[in-house]
């Protein structure tokens, strides 16, 4: 989808306001740092795809280092701004309005890469493919990623994510292709169902109901509405087949590939 169409613009006004663009919380945020090697002083941190910004401030809070937050949308951002000033985080929130697939750092200069919700976008092994040269000796990749958790997951549940997802894959399958581009798994563990409702599909819920009436006018308001509510009603009845997994990677020592 184009950035500037019509659809996605759709799409940015039904998630108008949302808390979270995607599964999670603060919770989860805190438990995937606990998981996490310390990380060291003076360290360059980066979350990708920051959306509004929830995970930099769990990570400036927790860290008290700067967190450089990076989004394609410049009113993501303003929102980061704003939420880093009301929180009392704007020494330690860097933004940046740019593509996370196409940084431009130097090679071996990130400590720690963090990417709730968003390495969709770039897909899982072409985003960890393309950071890991970015990353530090001992880097850490940190992402949440759609995740069958079924071997034989609902035909009905794998159709509709064949058709929005394709790259949607086991557990064990994702551990192996960061593996086999050169991370080790840390860890992992599955979101919990309130991630899912309490700051993304319950929001997202009372904006459908109340953007209901325009959408009676507008064809692409009204195919972002029916999408969004096809996947609320497909996750209540299917919740226990896919979630989001929480993966925590370690960049391998490159003298180890040599």
């Amino acid at each position: 989808m184009e950035r500037n169409s019509k659809q996605f613009e759709a799409l940015l006004r039904l998630h108008e306001g949302l808390p979270r663009q995607g599964p999670g919380s603060a919770v989860t945020t805190a438990r995937a740092l606990d998981l996490l090697p310390a990380v060291p002083p003076e360290a360059r941190i980066y979350d990708l795809g920051c959306g509004p910004g929830h995970a930099s401030m769990v990570l400036a809070s927790r860290l008290k280092q700067k967190v450089v937050a990076v989004d394609l949308t410049e009113d993501f951002l303003l929102q980061v701004t704003a939420n880093a000033q009301d929180r009392g985080l704007s020494d330690l929130i860097e933004t940046r309005l740019g593509d996370m697939a196409a940084l431009d750092d130097e090679p071996q200069s990130i400590n720690l890469i963090w990417a709730e919700g968003s390495i969709y976008c770039v897909g899982f092994d072409q985003a960890l493919s393309i950071w890991r040269p970015l990353l530090k000796s001992n880097g850490v990749v940190a992402c949440t990623e759609l995740s069958w958790l079924k071997d034989n997951p609902a035909a009905e549940a794998s159709q509709f994510w064949q058709a929005a997802y394709p790259g949607a894959r086991s557990v064990v399958q994702n551990i192996t292709a960061a593996e086999r581009i050169g991370y080790a798994c840390l860890g992992h563990f599955v979101l919990p169902q309130s991630c899912w409702w309490d700051e993304y599909y319950d929001p997202l819920l009372a904006n459908i109901k109340r953007l209901g009436p325009e959408a009676k006018d507008d064809q692409f308001l009204a195919q972002a509405i029916h999408d969004a509510t096809a996947e609320i009603d497909l996750f209540k009845r299917f919740s226990a087949d896919y979630g989001y997994v929480f993966y925590l990677l370690q960049m391998l020592h490159y003298l180890i590939l040599c």
